[in-house]
């Protein structure tokens, strides 16, 4: 079993688990069970950063586990690995092209103050971060000189001209193509036709073009009935199907969750961040990302 051809390197929080359920339908394209492998995330043997999650499986550091996932896969599939984590570990895009230097990159990437707000609402479910939005971008840098894990600085995670770089200089331009979050919710088919053909795959074979929403942000009301969701898939995985568990879990979850608006006013504060995300983006990789500036709203992806 070689490695996967093309890799959907993130960017967290940016519609990639809808885009890992949407892909997996597509009959010329083999993805895992396992959605984030993120092998190239820890093969170089690294230690957890702080607040990162630790590896979740053998696969994570394991080359032959890794291999394994993709076992099942037809010789006539396209076998890709949908992989966030890759975005925000340094020397990933190096360890992808030392094994797989033909590999296609796929990254999607998000308004990124409204990605930041949207992790952080990830967090405060789990129960993982205790200050508010505006507190936790204001102890960013101090986490991030630290070497905390990316995904708890919020703002510095979605520092694309830092982290998509690498990626650019390392790949030849015809192996990286970069969309925007924007395109995937305003034009589901013709940028699920983009990324299809891009990898590989025949894109007049995507059976549905409509981006199935998943793990959608929100804060709980209730510690309580999020615990109860959060227990329903190792409780009843062997007895109930997943698409029960994921009807259950969903109902749970819009009954117990509210999606509190970001304040416009730090909102505004932050334009100059996203300027130069703008900027970044038009000058690494020619992508029109100017409609960031127009005071989007947080969107559940």
């Amino acid at each position: 079993m070689s490695l996967p051809g093309f890799y959907i390197v993130g960017a967290a929080r940016s519609g990639t688990t809808a885009l890992w359920a949407t892909l997996r339908r597509h009959p010329g394209i083999f993805l895992s069970d396992v959605k984030e492998a993120r092998f190239f995330a820890f093969d170089s043997g690294r230690p957890p950063r702080h607040g990162e999650p630790p590896p979740g499986g053998p696969w994570e550091s394991d080359q032959a586990a890794y291999e394994a996932l993709f076992a099942a896969a037809e010789p006539s599939q396209v076998v890709g690995d949908i992989s966030p984590r890759y975005l925000i570990t340094p020397g990933t895009a190096e360890r992808i092209a030392a094994r797989v230097p033909d590999a296609r990159i796929v990254a999607v990437l998000r308004q990124p103050v409204d990605r930041a707000y949207s992790y952080w609402m990830l967090y405060r479910r789990a129960g993982i971060e205790e200050l508010s939005f505006e507190a936790a971008l204001a102890d960013g840098p101090r986490r991030d000189a630290e070497g905390w894990f990316p995904g708890l600085t919020y703002l510095e995670a979605g520092d694309y001209r830092r982290w998509l770089a690498p990626y650019l200089s390392t790949f030849p331009r015809t192996q990286v193509l970069v969309c925007l979050h924007d395109e995937l919710r305003a034009r589901p088919a013709e940028t699920m036709r983009r990324i299809v053909s891009f990898v590989g795959a025949d894109p007049d074979r995507l059976r549905d073009h409509e981006m199935l929403e998943r793990n959608a942000a929100y804060v709980p009301r209730s510690d309580l009935l999020e615990r109860a969701a959060s227990l329903l898939s190792p409780l009843s995985q062997r007895v109930l199907p997943e698409p029960a568990l994921e009807a259950g879990r969903s109902l749970l979850r819009r009954m117990n969750g509210t999606r509190p608006q970001l304040d416009p006013r730090l909102r505004a504060r932050l334009e100059p961040f996203v300027a130069d995300q703008v900027d970044a983006l038009r000058e690494l990789a020619g992508v029109d990302a100017s409609g960031w500036l127009e005071g989007s709203q947080v969107a559940a992806a």
